[in-house]
């Protein structure tokens, strides 16, 4: 272990309020409830020279690169770390804003709504300042594992050429499926001195495994609640 590395940790709620716009689908949905809260995490890293800043955020996904781009630098800004040092990460529920202007080639058709982004923008910045203060000396531990029969395949290429997404269980025109299934989870863990330990995962599954209108943070949220 590299001497002064260092771990700090910070959550906030992200919720949006009922009726912001859902993205995830090429039509629009407004939230009609709450299902179970977004969160943004924030994981500070510190190698005791620089430090640099992980976030993950039950949103869909970020839509504008120049939006992006300077929700990275108020996020540095407020950290104290450079740009670079900040990665935004998206669990990419289907039950949750998406962040800047519509992408006409993704999955959402519409802008997201300027006032949440602001406020999210705020949350982020106070949450990875947070996690910078929360720095405190740590260990890393690595496990990996499979899980089996959870994860699948949704897109085929049909005997007619032709490639589709969720053609139907079964249905005889399916020639073969395109990639393979990943079934890994790789877990970090790291225990810090005199503080809460820290764990990240990591598994390759679509949050998409609800539906409605309410909002949720799908799979993701609910493994770091329950687990």
């Amino acid at each position: 272990m590299k001497e002064g590395f260092k771990i700090g940790f910070s959550r906030v709620d992200i919720t949006p309020p009922l009726g912001a716009p859902i993205a995830g689908y090429t039509f629009l949905r407004k939230a009609s409830a709450v299902r179970d809260s977004l969160e943004l995490n924030a994981l500070a890293v510190s190698d005791g020279a620089h430090a640099a800043v992980v976030i993950a955020a039950d949103l869909l996904d970020l839509q504008d690169n120049v939006q992006t781009l300077e929700l990275r630098r108020r996020i540095a800004s407020a950290a104290g770390v450079a740009d670079e040092a900040v990665y935004f990460h998206c669990t990419h529920t289907h039950l949750s804003p998406a962040f800047g202007k519509a992408d006409p080639n993704g999955e959402t058709a519409f802008d997201g709504d300027p006032a949440y982004e602001e406020e999210l923008i705020g949350k982020a910045c106070i949450a990875a300042k947070a996690a910078v203060e929360d720095l405190a000396p740590a260990t890393i531990a690595i496990g990996r594992a499979e899980a089996k029969r959870i994860s699948f395949i949704r897109r085929f290429r049909m005997k007619d050429g032709s490639i589709r997404t969720n053609p139907g269980v079964n249905n005889p025109d399916i020639k073969e499926p395109i990639g393979q299934v990943d079934e890994t989870v790789q877990v970090i863990r790291f225990k810090r001195e005199g503080k809460d330990e820290i764990v990240a995962v990591n598994f390759g599954t679509h949050p998409d495994t609800i539906g409605g209108d309410a909002i949720s943070a799908d799979w993701p949220g609910f493994a770091r609640r329950f687990t």
